[in-house]
């Protein structure tokens, strides 16, 4: 875990630290439009939650593999809307 403190600059004592997970109303929609899968990779993709020991400042920062999982649940939700666009408008009505 590289992640540098943004205050001090410092990647030397920092630690990485829980955060409890908070359900949202955006959050809800997004896991009832992409389901289990659709959820999962959100939740992956969030930032982390760290603290510096040397100057004792709690921050965010995404890893490298958080900004994979940020970008493949961007996608997958970009390919369940173009899917639902297609057939709510464009499919062809008998």
């Amino acid at each position: 875990m590289n992640v540098p403190c943004p205050a001090c600059h410092s990647s030397e004592g920092v630690s990485k630290l829980r955060q409890p997970f908070q359900f949202s109303l955006g959050f809800m929609c997004l896991a009832l439009l992409g389901g289990a899968i659709g959820g999962l990779f959100w939740g992956l993709g969030q930032e982390h939650k760290y603290r510096c020991e040397r100057c004792e400042r709690i921050f965010y920062s995404h890893t490298r593999l958080s900004r994979v999982f940020w970008v493949v649940a961007v996608v997958t939700y970009l390919a369940i809307g173009a899917v639902v666009l297609y057939v709510f408008l464009l499919s062809p009505r008998h």
